[in-house]
């Protein structure tokens, strides 16, 4: 009797980690290849492709800088998400710099975000700067995807009174930490290059100092 619950034990385990992973569709639009899994519906597809034009012509004219083809990647689960982009959940998406794609959770989570044009536009500014300010402190970049988002920080925590170190921005520990890595990103932002472009900063970006306190 062990030995059959073992043998059904074992099977069950084979099925979970061998189920053939979701098929993926690629879609071209004007500045964007979208990979998304093949459960995804026409309708929401071109609805989520005109979204992202309309926050990358936000980011790409608020910044004055454009890029060519832009790849994104829509997830197929949560775990999906979590393990291929990096992210702390729940989030709006991930740009991975490395791979130069940003990631977008499953479809369903996508719409429960508040401002999802925002975000958008938030991921978008990475996608378009990131080679410009590559030089930079990962806040320097990160500020200007703030100011696309529009965010708020008037309700920012107390934070040490310092720019963020790279690692606090790319990998917080919870979202907690995060709010905290960002509202840090605000202030510095806000003290030393609010006035200026990104195309301006990124000639000088070697001078900044991660301890510098605004």
């Amino acid at each position: 009797m062990k030995l059959l619950r073992l043998t059904i034990t074992l099977f069950a385990l084979l099925l979970l980690f061998t189920r053939p992973a979701v098929a993926e569709v690629f879609y071209s639009a004007d500045h964007f290849e979208l990979s998304a899994p093949n459960t995804l519906t026409q309708e929401a597809t071109d609805r989520l492709l005109r979204q992202l034009e309309a926050s990358y012509a936000k980011a790409s004219e608020l910044f004055k800088q454009r890029r060519p083809l832009i790849r994104v990647k829509l997830s197929a689960s949560k775990n999906e998400y979590l393990s291929r982009c990096r992210a702390v959940w729940p989030s709006g998406g991930s740009y991975l710099p490395r791979e130069d794609i940003i990631c977008l959770p499953p479809i369903d989570q996508l719409y429960q975000m508040e401002n999802l044009s925002n975000l958008l536009a938030h991921e978008l500014t990475h996608a378009i700067l990131h080679d410009l300010l590559k030089h930079c402190p990962r806040w320097v970049e990160e500020y200007y995807a703030l100011k696309a988002e529009e965010r708020s920080f008037s309700t920012c925590p107390k934070a040490e009174k310092r720019c963020p170190k790279d690692n606090e921005l790319t990998r917080p520990k919870d979202k907690k930490a995060e709010k905290q890595a960002y509202c840090q990103t605000y202030r510095c932002g806000e003290h030393f290059i609010s006035s200026q472009s990104p195309q301006n900063i990124a000639k000088r970006c070697r001078t900044f100092v991660y301890e510098t306190e605004p």
